[in-house]
C-alpha cells in the first residue's frame, strides 16, 4: 500500500518546508555478511522468536527477489518537526531516500546487527533508546510502527506494532512520535 497526498501541489507546499535530513542512526546493511547460522535454534523468548521467525521469512524474500539482497543504507532521520501525518512521513521518505523501510529491509537490519555482535536481549528485550518509533511497511503493505521511543515507550527495539496506521489513523491525523524509517540503496 502506497500512502500518497493526492495533490501534486500539496506534495511541493509540504516539500519546500521539510526539514534537512539529518540521521539519529544510519546503518550500512550488507546482506551477504549476515551469518545465517545465528538463526537456526528457536528461541525461548517470545519477542526474540519473533524476531527469528521475521529474519528467516526475510531470508525468504531474497531468496526469491534477488533486488532485496543489494547493499542499502537504512536510516532513521532525527525528529526535527513537532508531527507530522502518515502520509506526510510518507512523503519524506520518498524525498530523503528511496522509499520507506518495508520489513525485509527491517529484519534484514536486525540480523545484521545480531551478526555484529548485538545481543538478543539488547535488540528485544531492553528498551529501544530511540527517540522516536519507526514507520515502516509491513506485510501486505500495511503500515505500522517499530520500536519504542525513549519518552512515551518501554518497548524494545525488535518491538512491531500491531495494527495498521494507515487503516486505523486517517490521512490527515498527526503523529507526534514517529519518523519514517527509509532505505537508500548503494550503486
Amino acid at each position: 500500500m502506497t500512502v500518497l497526498i493526492n495533490d501534486v501541489q500539496d506534495v511541493h507546499k509540504f516539500i519546500r518546508f521539510v526539514p534537512r535530513l539529518c540521521a539519529e542512526k544510519e546503518t550500512s546493511v550488507n546482506v551477504k555478511a549476515i551469518n545465517w547460522n545465528l538463526f537456526k535454534e528457536k528461541r525461548e523468548h517470545m519477542l526474540q522468536e519473533e524476531t527469528r521467525q521475521t529474519i528467516l521469512m526475510a531470508a525468504d524474500e531474497i531468496r526469491s527477489e534477488k533486488s532485496m539482497a543489494k547493499p542499502y543504507e537504512f536510516i532513521v532521520p532525527e525528529k526535527r518537526w513537532s508531527e507530522l501525518t502518515i502520509e506526510q512521513l510518507v512523503v519524506l521518505a520518498n524525498f530523503w531516500g528511496d522509499g520507506l523501510a518495508n520489513w525485509v529491509h527491517q529484519a534484514l537490519l536486525w540480523a545484521y546487527k545480531l551478526s555484529n555482535g548485538q545481543t538478543w536481549e539488547s535488540l528485544c528485550n531492553d528498551r529501544d533508546g530511540a527517540f522516536a518509533n519507526r514507520l515502516i511497511i509491513w506485510h501486505n503493505g500495511e503500515l505500522r510502527r517499530v520500536g519504542g521511543n525513549r519518552y512515551f515507550s518501554s518497548f524494545p527495539e525488535a518491538y512491531i506494532g500491531k495494527f495498521n496506521l494507515g487503516h486505523h489513523l486517517r490521512k490527515n491525523e498527526k503523529t507526534m512520535h514517529t519518523v519514517p524509517a527509509f532505505v537508500r540503496y548503494r550503486c
